[in-house]
């Protein structure tokens, strides 16, 4: 199934920084395919987050930056945070930062490209990737 645009949720960023193949794989192909491949301002606060509290935060960030400028990075806009306020009124367990990305996610009409299949698989509509990190 072929999406005009994939959204990288954190895991899979996290994945890339860390040297995993498939991650980048999936991102490689889908740039072939003339895919957007972008992540969200919310990923780019968690990444921020992981990156200062590591044992190395200055090497982290610097690797962070260097991928998050390589893409594009969505907002959380009023129409993706309205949307994000449906998904969390529904008491389906997602946290806020889930249903900000799959907000935006929704909003724009992108893929999401994530590992946690279970948390983004109760949000209706939303089209999801999976990929198995190794």
């Amino acid at each position: 199934m072929e999406f005009e645009g994939i959204i990288l949720d954190t895991d899979i960023i996290i994945g890339i920084l860390n040297g995993e193949r498939v991650a980048s794989i999936v991102y490689t192909e889908a740039l072939k395919r003339g895919q957007l491949v972008a992540t969200t301002s919310v990923s780019v606060l968690e990444l921020a987050m992981i990156a200062q509290m590591s044992s190395e935060p200055i090497v982290k960030m610097r690797g962070l930056q260097d991928l998050i400028d390589a893409i594009d990075i969505l907002p959380v806009t009023k129409g993706a945070a309205l949307l994000a306020s449906e998904i969390l009124s529904k008491d389906s367990g997602v946290l806020l930062r889930d249903a900000l990305v799959a907000g935006v996610a929704l909003e724009e009409g992108f893929a999401l490209l994530t590992k946690e299949t279970g948390t983004f698989g109760k949000i209706a509509g939303l089209r999801m990737l999976s990929v198995e990190m190794k």
